[in-house]
């Protein structure tokens, strides 16, 4: 189970909450009487607002709090609690948090979101260190792998897929295990991750287990307006129809099953490493999509009509400056309520939303490949 800070310390640091720690403590008691054994994750993903207030993840001395509540944790349960997990999915905080601003603090900044990546690790490095200390038994650190696949052979693809791959797998397997940043990150975030001296040592400390939550493999395009240069790919029909209506009229990707969330179902791509390398590979792995065919010309139809909202957006989008795109990408402020959007009707998908463009549309790397599986060829890009 997940610790919240918050209710363990109001204001992420200083005096505990009695209340807050006697829940965790009764709660461990009851996974003991049915026979569970505990392993207990310290954050995931709620940060107290009053520490996100001082800069949150931004914050150097973040590392330094993270332990304080990491020492409060295992001195109130470390008697019963055999195995603890300092962060679960740290890339899923910077993403969200602050690449993209869906999750919470809400920022839309790549400054910030790699000043949050490497503090998130001296975190994990500090608490890792605190639990230890504490005579925490086993110790170690959660996160999401994707294999990322390139959509096919052309050079800016298969430099998208290493840039994908460097992002969203390396950059917090590589400073654990290696004690160093992947290259391809300084062209994520426009320079190299600053790094001040014992940073690494900090970091890189030994753990006793590795959790690896994997949920779907991904292919990657060139996409150049975008922040890591690279988009998802998917199948024409989906991008026409979005992943959720494409879902309920029983679509398929690539033939496999999808899940709520829209992840294809590749049990495969936990141990098979991607190559990119063969055309062979490429179309036994391709993502072709499919639906009923009663729906095909649905789908066909509003394929026609997100490729003249896409035609608009990128008829803008190369207007704008590279000044003008980093002005836009500045830090949001918190709402002080949740924003519910407005979802999108079935059929009438903002192309900027599911869609990286049709082969006309003259950007660099977006043209089709040789390499593509046939039923393949009016795929486009979500």
């Amino acid at each position: 189970f997940s610790v919240s800070w918050s209710r363990v310390l109001p204001s992420g640091r200083g005096a505990a909450n009695p209340r807050g720690l006697a829940f965790y403590d009764r709660l461990t008691d009851r996974l003991l009487a049915a026979g569970i054994q505990p392993l207990v994750t310290l954050y995931h993903w709620d940060l107290p607002a009053a520490l996100d207030d001082a800069g949150g993840w931004t914050n150097p001395d973040i590392a330094g709090w993270f332990a304080e509540y990491a020492r409060v944790m295992v001195r109130a349960l470390g008697d019963r609690v055999a195995m603890w997990t300092t962060l679960n999915e740290p890339w899923v905080v910077v993403d969200g948090g602050y690449v993209h601003g869906t999750l919470a603090p809400g920022h839309r900044n790549l400054d910030q979101a790699a000043r949050a990546a490497h503090q998130l690790l001296r975190a994990h490095g500090a608490g890792m260190q605190a639990i230890r200390a504490e005579g925490g038994a086993r110790a170690g650190l959660v996160v999401n792998l994707e294999p990322k696949y390139p959509a096919s052979l052309a050079p800016e693809d298969l430099a998208a897929s290493r840039r994908a791959d460097a992002y969203f797998n390396r950059q917090f397997l590589d400073p654990v295990l290696l004690g160093s940043y992947p290259e391809e990150l300084a062209a994520v975030y426009g320079r190299p991750i600053d790094v001040a001296p014992g940073d690494m040592e900090l970091i890189r400390q030994p753990l006793d287990f590795l959790g690896v939550n994997y949920y779907t493999r991904i292919y990657v395009r060139s996409m150049p307006f975008f922040p890591l240069g690279a988009m998802p790919c998917y199948g024409e029909l989906e991008r026409a129809l979005g992943p959720k209506l494409f879902r309920m009229l029983g679509g398929r990707r690539g033939g496999r099953a999808l899940t709520d969330m829209g992840w294809e179902v590749v049990p495969e791509g936990l141990t098979r490493r991607p190559s990119g390398s063969s055309r062979s590979t490429q179309a036994e792995l391709g993502y072709a999509n499919t639906v009923p065919a009663t729906i095909r010309p649905l789908a066909l139809s509003a394929s026609a009509w997100a490729d003249k909202r896409w035609a608009s957006w990128n008829a803008r989008s190369q207007r704008i400056s590279p000044a003008e795109s980093s002005r836009a990408t500045q830090t949001r402020k918190r709402p002080s309520r949740p924003v519910r959007a407005k979802p999108p009707s079935a059929v009438s998908i903002s192309a900027t939303q599911f869609s990286c463009g049709p082969p006309s549309s003259g950007l660099r790397g977006l043209e089709l490949h040789s390499s593509c599986p046939e039923e393949s060829s009016l795929k486009r890009c979500r």
